[in-house]
């Protein structure tokens, strides 16, 4: 009886072993074949906190911008223009870098409106940049550099461009060049302007150009003698975004930018475009590949390509630069007008139509262009350390926790015939560098700890909680299996032992009668 209970016992506890292990096993299955969508369930989640619907984390930071957000301005001062001007070609322009001139910067998204099923949002965009001296090496509105006169150099252009103007307007030009000529009496070459950096980078009322505009001819040319190459605050009107509700791939595209949808001054539909983010948020888990973006200071979209990993204050994130092929005139798009001057710039004239100039946007220092610039203004020293631009995502929610947007601004100077401050210019053209500028952000200690708390740890705490499961499921399974071995291990002896003592016992009693059979047979004797 007591045998019957102990068989029954172990009989049980070897049943609930197997359906532990076969359960836990099913589970370990099930588990791994979860683990993919699970994965997909962890990037669901965070790419529900980047979307830009109402109210969102991401829209909050997204509108108004958290990370310390500064513009870094080098200015060129051309330190050797009586020799440039006499020497018939044979002395290149010379220039001098000064820098730093730090002015923090201050980007507000205000009136957001989001469309009835939240998939756009339109907003105005408030900037504004205020200077901080204790981060620059002067004071810009004191320092004074010698540069092309901007103003002058446009209202000539304007001039130029008008049919047989020496003969139709002989009597205006000639009370122009009367002007010049009195204005520029005793000073500086007349293409030549000494400003100070801050009338340089933020504008000024040109008073050669008040006097210029009682004319005639120059009214009906110029609409202000005020000239600025930037504002020190603007408002950019009807802007709009898709903010990713129904296609996380999509967050922060532009369809909208400035109240217009394409730009009207490049020659291609697809140069016209406006694609890609403005360069502050983009889609959930980006890839090492390739981001697109709008910059709006050079009124055109592009891509940058990836370049490489790096980490900062405990975030991992991709590095995107700007690739050769992006101002290459072999490569890119012949509506940004490559043709006519060497690779390396960007012709901007036909978009900058306010400013009167032959526009040029470059890398700082010429980085990546023809050697030509180099050859032709003297001073500069490129160098990808400094003058490349950088754009560092977190590839998991898209948001940019490292940037240095770097441009330079460059004028074209040649000889203009017929217009006297330009007549005497040497016959070769020459790109005359004006400013490069960096703007850069880099995400502060205390709000990557907050983006390591909320999406690292909506990340990993899904995770582990996945892996905790896994993990008991697995170590279920294991005691299981190792009890359910013991016990048929100790079956197997208990039973071999039983099976052997029997065998000894039958073999015994066989044994015997053979053996006394034997004898009786030995000691049989034959009768007499």
């Amino acid at each position: 009886m007591a045998a019957t209970k102990a068989t029954r016992r172990k009989i049980c506890c070897a049943s609930t072993l197997v359906s532990g292990a076969v359960l836990s096993g099913i589970a370990l299955v099930l588990l791994g074949v979860a683990y993919r969508p699970f994965n997909g369930l962890v990037g669901d989640v965070i790419a529900w906190q980047v979307k830009l619907t109402n109210g969102s984390t991401a829209e909050q930071s997204w509108s108004t911008t958290k990370v310390p957000t500064y513009n870094v301005y080098y200015v060129f001062n051309i330190t050797n223009v009586d020799e440039y001007l006499h020497s018939n070609g044979s002395v290149r322009p010379y220039v001098d870098e000064l820098g730093p001139f730090v002015y923090q910067e201050y980007k507000n998204k205000i009136d957001l409106h989001w469309s009835e099923d939240e998939s756009t949002v339109t907003y105005n965009k408030n900037t504004t940049y205020v200077f901080r001296g204790n981060m620059s090496c002067g004071d810009p509105k004191k320092l004074k550099i010698t540069t092309v006169n901007l103003p002058l150099l446009g209202l000539v252009i304007k001039l130029s461009s008008i049919p047989n103007i020496s003969e139709a307007f002989k009597e205006d030009i000639g009370k122009i060049e009367e002007a010049l000529y009195e204005h520029f009496k005793e000073k500086d070459p007349m293409f030549i302007s000494n400003r100070t950096i801050d009338e340089l980078l933020w504008g000024y009322n040109d008073t050669l150009l008040d006097y210029l505009m009682t004319l005639p001819l120059v009214k009906s040319i110029l609409k202000t003698s005020f000239f600025s190459l930037q504002n020190r605050s603007s408002i950019s009107y009807n802007n709009t975004v898709k903010t990713g509700k129904h296609n996380e791939s999509e967050v922060a595209q532009y369809v909208r930018w400035n109240n217009v949808t394409e730009i009207g001054g490049w020659g291609t539909p697809t140069a016209r475009m406006i694609n890609g983010t403005e360069g502050i948020l983009f889609h959930p888990g980006v890839k090492k590949d390739k981001v697109m973006v709008f910059i709006d200071e050079i009124y055109r979209s592009g891509y940058l390509t990836y370049n490489g990993t790096a980490s900062i204050q405990g975030i991992m994130y991709y590095k995107f630069v700007i690739p050769h092929e992006e101002l290459d005139n072999k490569t890119q798009d012949p509506g940004f007008y490559p043709s006519g001057v060497p690779t390396g710039v960007l012709n901007m004239t036909s978009v900058a139509t306010t400013l009167n100039v032959p526009l040029f946007a470059s890398k700082p220092n010429f980085l990546g262009a023809d050697k030509i610039y180099l050859h032709r203004v003297h001073g500069m020293e490129p160098n990808s350390t400094l003058h490349d631009s950088i754009i560092g995502i977190e590839p998991l929610t898209g948001a940019v926790v490292d940037a240095h947007k770097k441009l330079q601004l460059n004028i074209l100077l040649r000889r203009y015939e017929y217009m006297v401050p330009y007549s005497s210019l040497p016959d070769e053209e020459v790109m005359i560098p004006i400013f490069w500028a960096s703007e850069q952000g880099t995400i502060t200690p205390s709000l990557a700890n907050e983006f390591k708390k909320t999406v690292y740890g909506a990340k990993y705490g899904l995770v582990g909680a996945f892996f905790v499961v896994l993990g008991i499921a697995g170590l279920v399974f294991v005691v299981c299996v190792m009890c359910l071995t013991g016990m048929l291990v100790r079956h197997y002896k208990q039973n071999y032992s039983s099976e052997a003592r029997e065998r000894q016992t039958i073999n015994y009693s066989e044994r015997t009668p053979i053996l006394t059979a034997t004898a009786a047979k030995t000691d049989t004797t034959p009768e007499l």
